[in-house]
C-alpha cells in the first residue's frame, strides 16, 4: 500500500449528485418531483478516468479499502484539502517584466 497516496496532498472534498436511498411507489403525476441529493465526502482520489473517480475514505493495514466509485458526470465539485507543495525556482520568483541591473 502506497503511503504517498494517503498523504494530505491527495485528500479531497468531493461534492456529487446521488439518488435518494429509498424506493417507494408513487403516482405517475408525482414522478416529476423526484430529485437527486448532493453528497459531500472527504477522501483520497485513488484512481480516476473519464467515466468515474474512486474516492477512498478509509483503509486498513491489511490492504482493504473503503471507497466510493463516483460517476464522473455526477461530480459537482472537487476541492483539494491542502495546496500541493511546489518546488520554488529562483527564476520563477522574479517579478515579470524587464529587469534592470543598475
Amino acid at each position: 500500500m502506497s503511503h504517498t497516496l494517503f498523504s494530505p496532498e491527495n485528500l479531497y472534498i468531493i461534492r456529487w449528485r446521488d439518488a435518494v436511498s429509498s424506493s417507494q411507489r408513487i403516482q405517475a403525476s408525482e414522478a416529476q418531483f423526484v430529485d437527486l441529493v448532493v453528497n459531500t465526502n472527504v477522501g483520497w482520489i485513488f484512481d480516476e478516468n473519464e467515466k468515474r473517480t474512486v474516492l477512498v475514505h478509509g483503509y486498513s493495514e491489511t490492504g482493504e479499502l473503503d471507497y466510493f466509485a463516483i460517476p464522473a458526470s455526477c461530480i459537482v465539485e472537487k476541492i483539494p484539502v491542502m495546496q500541493k507543495r511546489r518546488r520554488k525556482n529562483r527564476e520563477s520568483e522574479a517579478p515579470p517584466g524587464p529587469q534592470s541591473n543598475s
